[in-house]
C-alpha cells in the first residue's frame, strides 16, 4: 500500500470571509497555483457546495501528473472543506481556514493512497521524493495565493 499524510499550513495575510471565495473558485486555482494543470468543477453539488465534484490535475516537480476527483462531504463556509478523493489518488482531504494574528493559516490535511501502478511499487523507496514533491506543490500554492490575496500578483480568474 502506498498511503500518504501530508499536512501543510498556509498563511495567507487576510480574513476567512475574503480568503474563501478565491479558494472556492477552484477553476482559477491553475492562475495562481503554478501547478495545477487542469481544475473543473464537475457537479455543483447542493446550494452549499455539499456534493460538488471537481477534477484536478497537478504537474509535479518531478514531471509527473495526477489526476483525481473531490468531492465535498463536509462544508462550513468560510472555515472547513471535507472531501473525498477519488482517481490516480484516493482517500480524503481536508482544508480548514482559522484566523491568526497575521490573517488566516489554512491547515491542509492530504490522507490518500496512490493508485498509479509505478508509484505503488516505488513507494517504499521513494516516499520521501514523493513528500518533498508535495511540499513544492504546497509551496508554491502557497506563494501564489498568498500573491492574489496581499495585490502582489494579478488576481486570478
Amino acid at each position: 500500500m502506498a498511503r500518504f499524510l501530508l499536512t501543510s499550513t498556509w498563511q495567507v495575510p487576510t480574513t476567512a470571509d475574503d480568503l474563501w471565495p478565491v479558494l472556492w473558485d477552484v477553476e482559477a486555482w491553475p492562475a495562481w497555483w503554478p501547478y495545477v494543470t487542469s481544475s473543473r468543477v464537475v457537479a455543483d453539488g447542493d446550494g452549499l457546495g455539499h456534493g460538488r465534484r471537481t477534477h484536478l490535475v497537478f504537474r509535479t516537480p518531478l514531471g509527473y501528473r495526477l489526476s483525481f476527483g473531490v468531492e465535498v462531504v463536509t462544508i462550513r463556509p468560510p472555515f472547513l472543506v471535507e472531501a473525498r478523493v477519488a482517481g490516480q489518488l484516493a482517500g480524503r482531504g481536508r482544508w480548514e481556514l482559522r484566523p491568526t494574528a497575521g490573517g488566516v493559516a489554512t491547515d491542509i490535511t492530504w490522507d490518500v493512497e496512490t493508485r498509479r501502478p509505478w508509484m505503488r511499487a516505488l513507494s517504499p523507496v521513494a516516499a520521501p521524493v514523493f513528500r518533498a514533491a508535495h511540499g513544492h506543490v504546497m509551496a508554491a500554492g502557497e506563494r501564489g495565493l498568498v500573491g492574489v490575496m496581499d495585490g502582489s500578483a494579478p488576481a486570478a480568474g
